[in-house]
């Protein structure tokens, strides 16, 4: 089970569930579609995510986000662009790490 994610600074914080499913949550609706119809999806991409990183402790924010990207592109490729989006939006603006 993930217990840390090392951020891009290198710092350590706590992992969370509510954090990993609301920025999917995120990407989703951002992209156009209702959070209702994609429920499955975003239940499906967190068991899917925490499942690759079995075992492991501590994951790297860019580990993180990778995979998350990867299960987007296969099931909704609009959110996995609107993540991608977002988040150069926000590298732009502010050093953003998980």
């Amino acid at each position: 089970m993930i217990i840390s994610v090392i951020k891009s600074n290198g710092k350590k914080e706590d992992f969370s569930m509510a954090k990993l499913r609301g920025s999917i949550e995120r990407a989703v609706i951002s992209a156009g579609h209702s959070l209702e119809n994609k429920k499955d999806a975003v239940d499906r991409i967190v068991k899917e995510v925490i499942a690759d990183f079995k075992g492991k402790a501590d994951v790297r924010s860019t580990e993180l986000r990778e995979k998350v990207l990867k299960k987007l592109d296969k099931i909704e490729r609009s959110a996995s662009d609107a993540w991608e989006k977002f988040d150069q939006k926000y590298k732009s603006t502010k050093s953003f790490a998980w």
